[in-house]
C-alpha cells in the first residue's frame, strides 16, 4: 500500500510520530495495532488526525470507521473530538438511528459496546451492518475488562483494521506460565499485538509527557492512620486491616479524621479553593466522606458525592468539570470519574480507598496530570491514606516531583468504643 496523508490540522508533541507509526502500521497491512500514552497526551486526537489522513486520502475501501467505547461520557467526547467532520458525517448507533434505516449513512460511527449488544427485532444492533462495512475500528479504553467481554463485535468486523487505545501499559503479573486460551482472548496487548511480548505501536509515557511539559508534575504525600499501619481489633477479636475498612467494618471516626487532616493539608498548601477527587471505597463511604468534607468547610456545596448512586450524578459531573468557580469543589467518588473524565484543573487526587490493581492506580492518578492555563497549574498533589502508591511505576510514570511522609498528627480525643486514632509518619 503507497500512499501520501495530508491534513490541515497540526498535531504537536509526540502526535506526529504516533501519527506516522500507526500509517505505517496500516501501509505495511497490519491489521491489530495498541496506542499507549498517558492520560491527557492527545489519544484522541492522534486518532482523529489519523482517520481524517486515512478518509482524505482514499485509502480505505468504504470510508467508514467505528469508534467503539464503554460508556456514554466517552462517546460523547470521541464525538466532539471530531467535530472537524459534519454532523451528517458522524453517527450514533443506537435503536433510533437503525429503526429510521440512516446507520449506513455516514463516515464516522461512535457506539458504546453495550448498545450494540442490544437487540432489535432478534438480531444484535451490530448486525444490522455488514461484517465488511467498517475499514477501521479504534477501541478507545482497550485496556478495560470490558475488553474481553464484547469480544464478538471485534471478531464480527474482523476483516477491519483495529485500534485499541490505552493509558496503561501492561501489568505483568503473570508467572512464567503459559496464558490459557480465555486468559490469552482477553489479553488486550496480545490480541492487539499478536504476542504476549508484543510492544505498542507507538508508546508516549507519562514520564515523558512530564519531561517534555505536555502534563504536569506531582508531589506525593503518604498520610496513614494508626489503624492503617497496626491494624484494629474488633470486640470480637477479628484484626481488622486497609483492606477491610469501610468493607468489612465501618469506622467512621477513621473517615472524620482523614477528613479533617485533608482540610487542614488544603489549608497549608492552598487547596481550600481547589478542584479536588476524593476516591472512596463505596457510596456510604463516599456520602460520608462528603457530609465530613461539607460540616468542616461550613459550605454546604463544597464537596458532593459523585457515583452512580446519585439521581443527578451527571449534572454534578458537568458542574465540576467546568473550569472555574463551579461548584462542588471536592468530587468524592468510587470509580465513575477513573477514566476517559477531563476536569483539568484538578489540583489533588486523594486515595481514601486502598488499590491493588496498577491499571487502576494510573487511571485515578490520571486525573490530576493534565494542564490547564487558566489556573496556571504547574503540579498536583497526591495524598495518599491507603499505601495505594506503593503501585508507582517509576518507569513509566517517573518519580514523584517531591515525596513526604507526614509527622504524627494527634486526632480529637474520641470516646468508646470508637479506636484512638491518629495520623503517623
Amino acid at each position: 500500500m503507497d500512499f501520501q496523508l495530508h491534513s490541515p490540522f497540526h498535531p504537536t508533541g509526540d502526535q506526529p510520530e504516533a501519527i506516522e507509526k500507526l500509517v505505517e502500521g496500516v501501509r505495511k497491512g497490519y491489521r491489530h495495532q495498541v496506542l499507549l500514552g498517558a492520560t491527557g497526551t492527545g489519544k484522541t486526537f492522534t486518532v482523529f488526525q489519523l482517520v481524517w489522513k486515512l478518509l482524505n486520502g482514499n485509502v480505505l475501501n468504504n470510508n467508514h470507521v467505528l469508534f467503539l467505547t464503554d460508556r456514554n461520557n466517552l462517546q460523547d467526547q470521541a464525538w466532539r473530538a471530531f467535530s472537524a467532520f459534519s454532523a451528517d458525517e458522524r453517527v450514533i448507533i443506537d435503536k433510533d438511528v437503525i429503526r429510521r434505516g440512516t446507520h449506513q449513512v455516514g463516515k464516522i460511527f461512535f457506539a458504546n459496546y453495550q448498545n450494540l449488544d442490544e437487540e432489535l427485532n432478534g438480531q444484535k444492533l451490530y448486525q444490522y451492518f455488514p461484517q465488511d462495512f467498517f475499514d477501521l475500528v479504534i477501541v478507545d479504553e482497550c485496556h478495560r475488562s470490558g475488553f474481553g467481554d464484547w469480544f464478538p463485535i471485534l471478531e464480527y468486523f474482523g476483516s477491519a483494521f483495529q485500534l485499541g487505545l490505552t493509558a496503561t501499559p501492561r501489568e505483568i503479573e503473570q508467572s512464567n506460565r503459559v496464558l490459557t486460551p480465555e486468559e490469552r482472548r482477553r489479553d488486550t496487548y496480545v490480541y492487539f499485538t499478536g504476542s504476549e511480548d508484543g510492544e505498542p505501536a507507538y508508546t508516549y509515557s507519562l514520564k515523558q509527557a512530564i519531561e517534555d511539559g505536555y502534563l504536569v508534575p506531582y508531589l506525593l504525600e503518604e498520610r496513614l492512620t494508626n489503624l492503617d499501619v497496626d491494624g484494629y481489633v474488633g470486640p470480637d477479636g477479628t484484626t481488622y486491616t486497609t483492606g477491610n475498612f469501610e468493607r468489612d467494618i465501618r469506622l467512621p471516626e477513621r473517615t472524620r479524621v482523614i477528613a479533617e487532616d485533608l482540610w487542614d493539608q488544603f489549608g497549608r498548601k492552598g487547596l481550600r479553593d481547589e478542584k479536588v477527587i476524593v476516591f472512596c471505597v463505596d457510596d456510604t463511604h463516599a456520602a460520608f466522606m462528603a457530609a465530613e468534607l461539607r460540616r468542616i468547610s461550613g459550605d454546604s456545596d463544597y464537596a458532593a458525592r459523585i457515583t452512580r448512586a446519585e439521581r443527578n450524578s451527571h449534572q454534578l459531573e458537568r458542574n465540576f468539570a467546568e473550569v472555574g468557580r463551579s461548584k462542588p469543589r471536592v468530587a468524592v467518588t468510587v470509580d465513575l470519574l477513573t477514566t476517559g473524565y477531563d476536569a483539568p484543573d484538578v489540583k489533588a487526587v486523594v486515595f481514601a480507598r486502598p488499590v491493588k490493581s496498577a491499571i487502576l492506580y494510573k487511571q485515578m492518578k490520571g486525573r490530576g496530570t493534565r494542564l490547564c492555563q487558566d489556573i496556571d497549574k504547574r503540579y498536583f498533589y497526591i495524598f495518599d491514606y491507603t499505601g495505594a502508591s506503593q503501585l508507582e511505576d517509576a518507569e513509566f510514570d517517573g518519580h514523584p516531583a517531591n515525596k513526604q511522609k507526614a509527622p504524627k498528627v494527634k486526632a480529637p480525643p474520641k470516646q468508646p468504643p470508637q479506636p484512638q486514632l491518629k495520623l503517623v509518619a
